[in-house]
């Protein structure tokens, strides 16, 4: 089994030079022989994932805000109880508020994955909720972020209905991950699927292609296939197009994001010119796809990030 570290930090201890405001966010540490992960205890957040051989995997904007009850901008936020802008209630939080409130570290294990065979696996639960619901969402629920990491990385999500109601949901794993040059990248394996461009007021349009960037690019996929790749290096004479290889289980939506100039501009934890930086390319169930789940039913689905060359 791999042996591993397990250490808490404040933000500012690991990051010195985020910005920070109030009683500083913890992030978990936990390094083995193969990886380094590094989530923040706010919303159960993977924030880095960093392979002995490669860089990041995931993408970290500069110009996050580690400030308590507001999103963390990078890594792999987790959108729940609903996904997007609230369906009827506006003024309710995009994205949910599972990414703004504390979870709990259930545990960090040695362990032998029936995919990835041995590896670590880092456990968090959501479960203040599970009898009192929220005030923003009148059902009660309790959820469990699983990852496992070696030399691959698969995230595991869990939520269940703990209410005497059938509860709706919408989720998603919104991955930023980094690209060497924003123009020369692509998301192959969504040719022909249709999307809701969230750019055109959901207009329903279907994929011709791969999806490129050269403008903003917000586009929900419904009954997406289950293998996406996202291509962050293009080919040259000596190296073959790189990237990775983003498969998913339980999950009927793929979302592909990009602010574009504008809107990163816009954004104060984003900022001019870092939408060149990174591609969001994500899996969830969202719109056509959004589930209900009755009275004690568990929804399970699976992320899974690898290399491909």
């Amino acid at each position: 089994m791999p042996s591993f570290s397990h250490s808490v930090q404040k933000v500012n201890d690991y990051y010195p030079n985020a910005i920070t405001e109030g009683p500083q966010l913890l992030l978990h540490v936990i390094e083995s022989s193969d990886a380094t992960v590094v989530f923040s205890q706010q919303g159960a957040q993977l924030l880095s994932f960093i392979t002995k051989e490669q860089d990041d995997w995931l993408w970290l904007s500069p110009n996050s805000r580690f400030i308590a009850g507001q999103a963390i901008r990078g890594g792999v936020p987790i959108c729940l109880p609903w996904f997007g802008s609230h369906r009827s209630d506006a003024s309710k939080p995009s994205h949910g508020f599972a990414r703004n409130v504390d979870w709990q570290l259930q545990g960090v294990e040695a362990t032998t994955h029936e995919s990835l065979g041995p590896c670590l696996r880092v456990a968090f639960g959501l479960d203040q909720y599970a009898q009192q619901a929220h005030p923003l969402f009148p059902f009660a629920f309790s959820a469990q972020l699983i990852c496992y990491f070696n030399h691959r990385l698969q995230l595991e999500i869990n939520v269940t209905n703990t209410d005497t109601q059938p509860l709706p949901l919408s989720w998603a794993l919104h991955s930023y991950h980094p690209v060497d040059n924003l123009h020369h990248a692509k998301v192959t394996g969504l040719d022909g699927c249709y999307y809701l461009d969230n750019t055109q007021q959901l207009q329903r349009q279907r994929q011709q292609g791969d999806v490129t960037f050269n403008s903003e690019v917000d586009r929900v996929f419904v009954n997406a296939p289950a293998e996406q790749r996202l291509v962050q290096r293009a080919a040259t004479s000596t190296f073959p197009e790189a990237g990775l290889k983003v498969s998913a289980t339980g999950s009927a939506t793929a979302i592909v994001w990009n602010p574009g100039v504008k809107k990163a501009a816009a954004m104060n934890d984003l900022g001019a010119g870092h939408q060149v930086d990174f591609v969001c390319l994500e899996r969830g169930d969202a719109f056509d796809n959004a589930v209900e789940l009755a009275p004690q039913e568990c929804h399970r689905a699976t992320l899974n990030i690898e290399l491909f060359s």
